[in-house]
């Protein structure tokens, strides 16, 4: 289990996911923790993806997924900069600028470019079904 701060208490951490998601982050966080045992702490640092500059879009203002935004995202003030946003793929995307003829998004991941240190502690362990 992995302790996520003392006001939230502990949380659920499936050691191997990495192995079977092509995600760096995930990977990152297995090579770090497999092998320890009950009790053992270690201080993570975890390394998102490197940002890619092919992620990031100039989109049309008037592009159907722009609507589309703009429509899901009415109740809450529209878009806005610096907000994410979900795409119509499921994807998350940094809304970067807006301006009347355009909208741009980043689609890297939030964690790309990022590390970030994590203090952990193996509080229990408990066997897989393997599947």
């Amino acid at each position: 289990e992995m302790q996520s701060s003392k006001n939230t208490g502990p949380m659920t951490f499936e050691a191997g996911v990495g192995q079977s998601v092509a995600n760096p982050l995930f990977q990152g966080i297995d090579q770090q923790v497999l092998g320890l045992k009950v009790g053992d702490a270690k201080q993570l640092n975890i390394s998102g993806p490197e940002w890619n500059s092919d992620l990031l879009f100039k989109v049309p203002a008037d592009h159907p997924e722009i609507e589309r935004l703009g429509r899901r995202y009415s109740s809450q003030g529209g878009l806005r900069e610096g907000e994410y946003v979900e795409l119509v793929n499921g994807d998350t995307a940094l809304v970067v600028k807006m301006d009347e003829d355009a909208v741009t998004l980043d689609c890297n991941s939030a964690f790309a470019g990022n590390a970030v240190m994590v203090d952990f502690q193996v509080k229990s362990i408990e066997q897989g079904d393997g599947a």
